[in-house]
């Protein structure tokens, strides 16, 4: 029986450029959804706004460091 798949240093990996479009797709399915709560959400909309600012900055310090 094998033991699980762990991967190796030589595997590809993702592009920076996927990281940036899930951060995208997240913030706006999240905005969308606490938007159809009205004025209740506009304050974990802006929490998404921030954490998604904080995820590009994140990403871009990555980037720079390879």
């Amino acid at each position: 029986m094998q033991g699980p798949l762990l991967p190796s240093d030589d595997a590809p990996q993702p592009e920076p450029n996927v990281y940036e479009l899930m951060v995208v797709i997240i913030a706006f399915s999240a905005k969308a959804h606490w938007a159809m709560w009205g004025p209740l959400g506009l304050p974990v909309i802006d929490a998404i706004d921030r954490w998604a600012a904080r995820q590009r900055l994140y990403l871009g310090s990555e980037k720079n460091e390879s």
